[in-house]
């Protein structure tokens, strides 16, 4: 699997793990959303391996590196909500799904914008074209 295609593969593998979340009548689904969050954990880190071998910029490969802590972060509090003695415990409860879905929606933003990043960089989008012809782009409007 290309580099690229992973990068986006685990964006939409966090919205199925999303999904199956919220969605209530998926049977199982605190072991259906365990299994898919180790899934995004495993891809977290072979992207992370991915963008460390690449020449790409070292910014993209340390976001990626902070993703794949994220996602341990987000193992772990997602392992302490199946604790059942913390049931008695409201306000942690509340605390670490707060934590939860924090990390969660930090892992989806980071990873879409390292994969948009690294797909311009690796397509050369970035890089300056010719100069524009005289006359040609948009136009000044009220100026004369």
């Amino acid at each position: 699997m290309k580099t690229w295609q992973a990068l986006y593969g685990m964006i939409w593998l966090c919205f199925a793990t999303l999904f199956v979340a919220v969605f209530d009548p998926i049977p199982h689904k605190g072991p259906v959303h365990g299994v898919l969050g180790i899934l995004v954990l495993v891809l977290a880190f072979r992207n992370r391996a991915a963008l460390a071998r690449s020449a790409c910029p070292s910014r993209l490969k340390r976001i990626g590196a902070i993703t794949a802590k994220i996602c341990v972060f987000a193992l772990l509090t997602g392992a302490a909500l199946a604790v059942p003695q913390l049931e008695a415990h409201k306000w942690i409860v509340y605390a670490i799904k707060a934590l939860h879905i924090f990390a969660i929606a930090a892992i989806v933003t980071q990873t879409a914008s390292v994969a948009t990043a690294y797909d311009v960089w690796e397509e050369r989008e970035c890089e300056p074209g010719p100069p524009p012809a005289k006359g040609a782009g948009i136009p000044d409007e009220g100026r004369s």
